[in-house]
């Protein structure tokens, strides 16, 4: 799958990423940013993809321009309850830090799995990440439970479109968002859905299969 907002592009991982995304992750500046920290080799980077590659787990790579800028992604999502137990961002191209893209793509992410019929988001985040805390309450997250080195936040359907209708013009959606399928079965599996469940995206949404 790829989503499209004008110069933004989220693309489902291949395995030909996964190399660059381990480099990503080992980068101290990331690590940092997580509760798992240890040094990610190239035998455990090909179990993780072996498992992502999953109906109930979506990561993406980040563009701006077709530039790999980082990753978000949904790595534990229950269909049948419509919630996504865990979901995170990491952005590698720190100059695009104060030019709200970062907060863009996550808009943009939550967006498409609400607008998927989720109802619920759930995130972990570490106590001193202040940065990731405070955007986080700003879209509507709630705290939930606390731990001594992370807490964790829900984030309900219908605060998450309250709160978004209160931001600037400049981060909200206002264009098309194109959904690309691709022949995969992640991807078959989320049409099916839209079918099923009669999930209407309406005019902000074009579908384009590639089949």
């Amino acid at each position: 799958m790829i989503i499209r907002y004008k110069n933004i592009e989220l693309e489902s991982i291949k395995h030909h990423h996964i190399e660059q995304i381990r480099n990503w992750r080992n980068l101290e500046t990331i690590q940092n940013k997580m509760i798992y920290r240890e040094h990610i080799t190239s035998d455990e980077q090909e179990k993780w993809f072996e498992d992502v590659v999953s109906k109930n787990k979506l990561f993406f790579i980040c563009k701006i321009e077709h530039k790999p800028i980082g990753l978000i992604y949904s790595d534990n999502i229950d269909w049948q309850q419509k919630i996504s137990y865990n979901s995170g961002i990491f952005l590698i191209d720190s100059t695009i830090y104060g030019t709200g893209y970062p907060i863009l793509i996550s808009l943009l992410f939550t967006t498409c799995g609400f607008n998927f019929n989720l109802r619920e988001n759930i995130v972990r985040v570490l106590n001193n990440n202040d940065n990731a805390i405070n955007f986080n309450k700003s879209i509507g997250y709630v705290l939930k439970e606390e731990h001594p080195v992370y807490s964790i936040y829900s984030l309900k359907k219908n605060d998450f479109f309250n709160a978004f209708s209160k931001f600037p013009k400049a981060l909200k959606i206002t264009d098309t968002i194109e959904f690309h399928f691709e022949k995969t079965e992640t991807d078959h599996f989320i049409q099916t859905i839209l079918k099923e469940e009669n999930i209407d995206l309406g005019a902000d949404f074009k579908i384009i299969s590639h089949y």
